[in-house]
């Protein structure tokens, strides 16, 4: 699998970002390290969802959600990814410390050769 398919779902998720906080910057933080060699990871974990989310907003109460797409904000996803955006929901897990929103995590779980990988991408 080359580079370039292994990586291809990354611009959908920034084009998300993006969305989810226009004029905000989106910065990414692996959940699992990339290898260029799979076994050099040989299925290890590094750290779960909760875990990476508890380093990420230290001190903050974070709660997963459900967001629904509709055909305009499905489309304007595709146009801002340059790639094609079918999914309907998405899953962010929104940040909050004193009533105040502090950011917003999105992850993405893909095969990367056999081995599953996950990218938290934060928004805040």
């Amino acid at each position: 699998m080359s580079s370039s398919s292994r990586l291809r779902c990354t611009p959908l998720i920034v084009a998300l970002c993006a969305l989810a906080a226009p004029g905000g910057v989106a910065r990414s933080a692996s959940v699992l390290p990339a290898a260029a060699d799979a076994s050099a990871v040989d299925g290890k974990v590094f750290l779960t969802v909760e875990e990476a989310l508890a380093l990420v907003f230290e001190g903050c109460e974070v709660t997963r959600s459900t967001e629904y797409f509709n055909d305009e904000r499905k489309q304007r996803v595709t146009d801002l990814a340059k790639h094609e955006f079918e999914r309907g929901m998405l899953y962010p897990y929104r940040a909050t410390k004193d009533g105040e929103l502090v950011g917003t995590a999105y992850v993405d779980k893909h095969r990367v050769r056999t081995l599953a990988e996950s990218v938290m991408f934060v928004v805040g």
